[in-house]
C-alpha cells in the first residue's frame, strides 16, 4: 500500500519520521516545563497523530471528487492488506490516546472521531484528494478501540483510571460532531455503494495471467511482485494489481484481460525503471519519439500496425515526461472501435507507460443466420410487409381478378333439386324491385286490395343448406297492440264504424 501511494518519495517518509519526533519533543518540553503529568504519553501520542495525519492526506492531487465508497461488506477489511495497514496505524492512537488523557470517553470518541474528519477530508479538500472509503474508517476506528482497551486493562490494574472524568462536555462534543459530520455527508458528499472494495490476495491463475501480460509487454526484463485483486468502484468489475519493477505498477482486468496499463516511470527524470527498445537513440522529438514506438509496437503488438490512425503528442509542459503515441482503429462506419495502443517514450528514449485495450469478444449466444431473407424496410416497400413491392400492374391485376362466388344451390331459384339446370349467369337474375301494395277503405279500416302486386319474387342470394332457418322473433302482445298502426278516419265520416 505505501509503495502505490508514495512510489520512491523516501524523502517525504524521512521529513515526515523528522517531523513528528520533533513534535513530540517539543510538547514533552512544554510538559515539563509546565510539570505536566504524563509528559511521555502525551509527546508519543503528539507524534503519531503527526505521523498519522501526514500518511493519511499526502499523495493527493486535483479537484476533490466530493464522493466516498460505502462498504457492505463489514468483514472485507479483515482479508486484505489494506484494512490491516489501516488497523495497526490507528493501534498506537488510540493506546497513547488513554495513557495520556486517563479518562476513557474522551479517548474513545476522539479515535472515533479521527478517521471520520479524515475520510471526510480526503473527499472535500482539495490539497488531498484522496479516495474516501468506509472501509478505512471502519479499520481506524477498530483499530483505535482496541488499543485503548489495551491500554485500559494495563491502567485498570494500576487503579489509574478517571471514569467520569470530562464525561459531560465529551458527550455535547460528541454530539456536535456528528450532528456536523452528518450534515457535511448528506450535503456534500455523494455516496457509492458497492461491496467489496478493498485488496486481496491473487490467486494461481490470476498471478499466472498477470506475468504472461507483463512478459508480452516488456519481456523478461522485469519481474512482477505481490499481486492484488481489487474491485472497482461504481461498477462490476476487478482489476489486479501489481508492482513491475522496483518503482513501477500495473493493473490488468479480470477475468476479461482486455485492458493493461504499466506504468513503469512517472517522474521527469528519466530513470533505470524504463524499458529500453534496441536501436534506439535519445529523441530530439516526437518524429523521433515516434520511429522509436514504432520499432516497439512491431516487436511486441504486431496486429497494431495496421491501425486507421497513429497520433504522437507530448506529456507534460514542452514534452517533459516525453512523447506518447496511440493507434486507434475505426470501423467501417467510421466509429471509434475500443482497441488501442499507446507508448510512451520518455526524454531518455525508453518506454515509460504502456496502455493495451483488446476489443471485446464477439457474442455467439444468437447467431443469426447469413441465408435469412432479410426484412424489407419501410422505405423499399411502402409497408411493413414481406415480399416484393406493390406496382400498378399488381394492383391492376388484383382489382380485375374475378372474386370467388358462394356455393349455389337451384332450390332457392325455383329449380327442381334432381335438375341438371345450369346456374344462370349473374346478368340473368333480374334485381329485386319493390312495388307499392294497392289499399282501399272498408268499413273495418284500410285494407289491400285483390289487385295482383307486381312484386318480383325473385331470390336476391341464396342460403346455404347447413345453415338453419332463423326464426322470426315474436313480440309480446302488449308491443304487438301498441306498435300496430291505425290510420285516421277520412272526412265526412260519421265517426261510426
Amino acid at each position: 500500500m505505501f509503495t502505490a501511494i508514495f512510489g520512491d518519495r523516501y524523502g517525504f517518509l524521512a521529513a515526515l519520521c523528522v517531523a513528528a519526533l520533533a513534535s513530540g519533543g517539543l510538547v514533552w518540553r512544554f510538559s515539563v516545563l509546565r510539570r505536566a503529568p504524563h509528559g511521555m504519553w502525551w509527546a508519543a501520542l503528539t507524534a503519531t497523530l503527526v505521523g498519522v495525519l501526514g500518511v493519511t492526506t499526502f499523495g493527493g492531487a486535483g479537484s476533490p471528487s466530493g464522493q466516498c465508497v460505502i462498504n457492505h461488506q463489514f468483514a472485507e477489511p479483515f482479508h486484505t492488506t489494506q484494512g490491516v495497514w489501516n488497523l495497526a496505524m490507528f493501534l498506537p492512537v488510540g493506546f497513547f490516546a488513554l495513557l495520556a488523557l486517563r479518562k476513557p470517553l474522551p479517548a474513545l470518541v476522539g479515535v472515533t472521531a479521527l478517521p471520520c474528519v479524515i475520510e471526510l477530508a480526503q473527499a472535500l479538500v482539495p490539497g488531498i484528494s484522496r479516495s474516501c472509503d468506509s472501509s478505512d474508517a471502519e479499520m481506524n476506528i477498530i483499530g483505535g478501540v482496541l488499543g485503548v482497551l489495551t491500554s485500559g486493562v494495563f491502567l485498570v490494574s494500576r487503579r489509574s483510571l478517571d471514569w467520569q472524568g470530562w464525561a459531560k462536555p465529551t458527550l455535547f462534543t460528541a454530539l456536535a460532531l456528528g450532528l456536523a459530520g452528518i450534515g457535511v455527508f448528506r450535503t456534500a458528499i455523494t455516496p457509492m455503494n458497492y461491496d467489496g472494495t478493498g485488496l486481496s490476495d491473487a490467486d494461481s491463475t490470476q498471478r499466472q495471467a498477470a506475468r504472461e501480460a507483463v512478459r508480452q509487454a516488456v519481456g523478461d526484463r522485469f519481474r512482477i511482485g505481490h499481486v492484488y485483486v481489487q474491485p472497482c468502484v461504481g461498477v462490476r468489475c476487478t482489476n489486479l494489481m501489481f508492482g513491475v519493477s522496483a518503482q513501477g505498477y500495473a493493473t490488468l482486468d479480470w477475468p476479461s484481460r482486455r485492458h493493461l496499463n504499466i506504468v513503469l516511470e512517472e517522474w521527469e527524470a528519466p530513470g533505470p525503471g524504463s524499458y529500453p527498445v534496441p536501436g534506439a537513440t535519445t529523441p530530439r522529438g516526437k518524429d523521433d519519439a515516434a520511429r522509436i514506438a514504432d520499432r516497439y509496437m512491431r516487436e511486441h503488438y504486431p496486429w497494431a500496425a495496421p491501425a486507421t490512425s497513429r497520433r504522437t503528442y507530448p506529456v507534460g509542459d514542452k514534452a517533459t515526461y516525453g512523447w506518447m503515441t496511440s493507434w486507434r482503429f475505426l470501423d467501417k462506419d467510421a466509429v471509434l472501435m475500443p482497441r488501442m495502443l499507446g507508448v510512451q517514450i520518455n526524454r531518455a528514449g525508453r518506454v515509460s507507460r504502456i496502455d493495451v485495450t483488446l476489443s471485446p469478444p464477439v457474442s455467439t449466444a444468437f447467431p443469426r443466420p447469413s441465408s435469412a431473407p432479410s426484412r424489407p424496410s419501410r422505405r423499399s416497400s411502402g409497408k411493413f410487409r414481406r415480399g416484393p413491392p406493390r406496382t400498378d400492374a399488381t394492383r391492376r391485376a388484383r382489382i380485375l381478378a374475378p372474386i370467388p362466388s358462394r356455393p349455389w344451390t337451384g332450390a332457392t331459384a325455383g329449380i327442381p333439386s334432381g335438375s341438371s339446370a345450369p346456374r344462370p349467369a349473374p346478368t340473368q337474375i333480374p334485381p329485386r324491385r319493390m312495388a307499392p301494395t294497392p289499399t282501399r277503405w272498408t268499413p273495418d279500416g284500410w285494407t289491400p286490395s285483390a289487385e295482383p302486386s307486381t312484386t318480383v319474387s325473385t331470390p336476391r342470394c341464396s342460403r346455404h343448406p347447413n345453415q338453419p332457418t332463423r326464426k322470426p322473433r315474436k313480440l309480446p302482445e302488449t308491443t304487438r297492440r301498441s306498435s300496430r298502426y291505425v290510420p285516421p278516419l277520412p272526412s265526412g265520416h260519421g265517426g261510426h264504424i
